[in-house]
């Protein structure tokens, strides 16, 4: 049994902890279309109460999503099993749109935003984390940009004397087999192909799905940035093994800024609206009035939509209408491993 959803709340009493399998998948996007009210009654409804304690546990490595509804705050929080469908930015707005009067924060972080959310210090707690052995860069040689199926990820490396390179490949979770002297070797590999003149670079690539993780390893500031629609947690945690001086950094969904450092565009303000009246709203047709993925639904549908929803998801859709015509929204506030909101 999987999908473990944990969920805390906080009130003038103190704290208590309820959990359900099954409940962890899209829970963003759940307490947005219910609301405050709904979701609390879906909590009390649905979900098994555990305990009343002064301050929650700190060992959640089991969870694989949390709800943390901070009533003498008024945030929620939160993070869920299937990241990477849509914007966390999307999502905050749909929660502040149906929780009048509280502030939605992603733990972009996974359980180290969590546990600071809860008022854990996550960096003094003793977190189990992978222990990856080292990899050899040379025997690494057969991935990367040279693979025949390019990688939707981006990595970006500024070199020691300055100059950066951007290159599709996963790394997120292989980052932490890494010493930071065995990925300058490997990134130094790529430069030379680049530099050669094989098509190794971001823009010499074809890939058609788009990215939804960025990573840039800086060797001369010794920082490791990223942004991602993914809740990764584990890039900080797992490299602290190897990466010891280096600071790491998440810029929430921000992917701008990645585009301006490598000068390749990631993502298109289109696109995340299909995607999320794909797996928000869940309608789209093509120009024939046929059902599919990859258009975004048209007014007539939207209307008729409209005119047949209920409780928020009329709210929604019109919210969603409105992202589309205004353009793009802020990136989404997060909450970080050091308890820092932004």
């Amino acid at each position: 049994m999987g999908s473990r959803l944990t969920v805390y709340l906080r009130d003038s009493r103190g704290w208590s902890s309820y959990g359900r399998y099954g409940g962890a998948h899209s829970v963003g996007y759940m307490i947005a279309r219910n609301g405050y009210e709904n979701t609390m009654k879906y909590i009390a409804d649905c979900f098994k109460f555990e305990e009343a304690t002064e301050k929650p546990v700190s060992d959640i490595s089991w969870a694989e999503g949390m709800l943390i509804i901070d009533s003498l705050n008024k945030n929620v929080f939160w993070y869920e099993e299937d990241a990477g469908l849509y914007l966390p930015r999307i999502i905050n707005a749909l929660i502040e749109l149906t929780w009048p009067s509280w502030t939605a924060i992603w733990c972009a972080e996974e359980r180290l935003s969590a546990l600071q959310a809860c008022g854990i210090d996550a960096l003094q707690e003793p977190i189990p984390f992978d222990d990856f052995e080292e990899i050899d860069w040379e025997k690494y040689l057969d991935s990367g940009p040279w693979s025949k199926h390019c990688e939707d990820d981006s990595v970006a490396v500024t070199f020691k004397d300055g100059v950066t390179f951007c290159w599709h490949q996963f790394l997120d979770s292989l980052l932490p087999a890494f010493s930071p002297n065995s990925f300058y070797h490997f990134a130094q590999h790529v430069r030379e192909g680049i530099e050669q003149g094989e098509p190794l670079e971001w823009g010499k690539q074809y890939n058609e799905d788009l990215p939804d993780t960025g990573i840039h390893i800086d060797y001369q500031k010794h920082q490791i940035r990223w942004w991602s629609l993914y809740d990764n947690g584990d890039i900080a945690l797992e490299c602290r093994q190897r990466w010891t001086d280096w600071t790491f950094t998440s810029m929430s969904d921000d992917y701008r800024w990645f585009e301006q450092l490598t000068g390749y565009q990631m993502r298109t303000w289109d696109a995340e609206m299909r995607e999320a009246f794909r797996y928000i709203a869940g309608i789209f047709e093509d120009e024939s009035g046929n059902y599919k993925t990859s258009q975004i639904p048209s007014n007539q549908v939207l209307e008729y939509e409209l005119a047949n929803s209920h409780d928020n998801s009329k709210l929604i859709l019109c919210a969603l209408m409105q992202m589309k015509e205004s353009g793009e929204i802020p990136p989404a506030k997060i909450i970080d491993r050091y308890g820092v909101i932004r």
